[in-house]
C-alpha cells in the first residue's frame, strides 16, 4: 500500500540522494594512479577508500536509530551537510592521513544518504508497493555508477584529482538544496521511537545471533568484498598495468553499472508473481 504523499518526482530525488553513496566511491576510481603519484604513496588510494568504507559501516548503523528518533529530514540534512564539509577538506587535504581522516567524515555524513532514503521508503508504503518503489529508486540511483567514472575520468583529464572532491561537494550542496525545500518528513512525530542507545546497542546484538540474518549478512558481506576488491585493485591494474587511460577505465566500470540496473528492474516482476 502507497500512502498518498508518493509522487512521480518522489522516486527521482530519493535516488538521487542515495547515489550520493556510489558517487562518493566511484567518481575517484580514475584518479587512482593520480593520488597515489601526487602524495607519492602507491597505498594512499586503497587506503583513502578502506577510511570511506569504514566511515560507512560506522554511519550505517547509527543512521537508521537517530532518524527513528528524531525524524527523516533533520539526520538527512546533517549527514548531507558533512558529506559536503569533508569533501571540500579531500580537495584541500595535505596528506595521506589527512585525505583518509576526510574520506573517512565524508562516509559518516554519507551514510545518511543512503540509509535514509530507504527509510522513507518503509514509512511510504509496505509489500509488494514498497518493492516496487525501491526498484525505481535503484533505477535512478544506478545511473550513478556509469556516469561518475565517466565524469571523474573528465575532471582528471582537464584539471587534477582534488576537482573531482569540488564536483562531490557541490553535489553535496544540490543534495541539500533538494531535502530543504522538496522533501517532507516521512516519519511524523507520533511514530518515533524514544529507546535510547543501550537499547538499541541490545538489539544489534539480538539481531547478530539470528540465524537468517548472519546467513543473509554474509551472502551480503562475501559480495561486498568481492565488489570493494574490484573497486581498490582495478584502477592501478588497467590505468597503470595496461596503460588504459581514464576514459577507457570508465566505460569499462560502467558495464557493471548497467547489469546492475538490469537485473534490479526485474524485481518489480518477480514480487508480482
Amino acid at each position: 500500500m502507497l500512502v498518498p504523499i508518493v509522487t512521480k518526482k518522489l522516486p527521482l530525488l530519493l535516488g538521487f540522494l542515495i547515489a550520493v553513496g556510489p558517487l562518493s566511491t566511484d567518481m575517484y576510481l580514475p584518479a587512482f594512479p593520480q593520488i597515489a603519484a601526487d602524495f607519492q604513496n602507491q597505498a594512499a588510494p586503497q587506503i583513502s577508500l578502506a577510511a570511506y568504507f569504514i566511515g560507512l559501516a560506522v554511519g550505517q548503523m547509527t543512521q537508521g536509530a537517530l532518524s527513528d528518533r528524531l525524524g527523516r529530514r533533520s539526520p538527512l540534512l546533517a549527514g548531507l551537510i558533512i558529506y559536503t564539509i569533508a569533501s571540500i577538506g579531500c580537495a584541500f587535504c595535505w596528506s595521506v592521513s589527512s585525505f583518509a581522516v576526510f574520506r573517512f567524515l565524508a562516509a559518516l555524513g554519507c551514510s545518511a544518504g543512503v540509509v535514509i532514503p530507504r527509510a522513507m521508503v518503509r514509512d511510504l508504503a509496505d509489500g509488494p508497493a514498497a518493492a516496487k518503489l525501491f526498484s525505481k529508486l535503484v533505477l535512478v540511483m544506478g545511473v550513478a555508477p556509469i556516469v561518475a567514472p565517466m565524469l571523474g575520468a573528465v575532471v582528471v583529464s582537464i584539471s587534477n584529482w582534488r576537482m573531482i572532491f569540488v564536483v562531490a561537494a557541490s553535489y553535496g550542496v544540490l543534495a541539500v538544496w533538494l531535502v530543504w525545500r522538496k522533501l517532507p518528513d516521512t516519519l511524523p512525530p507520533e511514530r518515533r521511537t524514544r529507546i535510547g542507545l543501550v537499547p538499541v546497542i541490545v538489539r544489534y546484538v539480538n539481531i547478530s545471533r539470528e540465524r537468517a540474518f548472519i546467513t543473509h549478512a554474509a551472502v551480503g558481506a562475501f559480495t561486498s568484498a568481492a565488489l570493494f576488491a574490484y573497486l581498490s585493485a582495478t584502477p592501478q591494474i588497467f590505468i597503470g598495468g595496461y596503460g588504459w587511460n581514464t576514459a577507457e577505465y570508465a566505460a569499462l566500470f560502467g558495464m557493471n553499472a548497467v547489469a546492475y540496473i538490469g537485473y534490479n528492474q526485474m524485481n518489480p516482476a518477480l514480487v508480482s508473481r
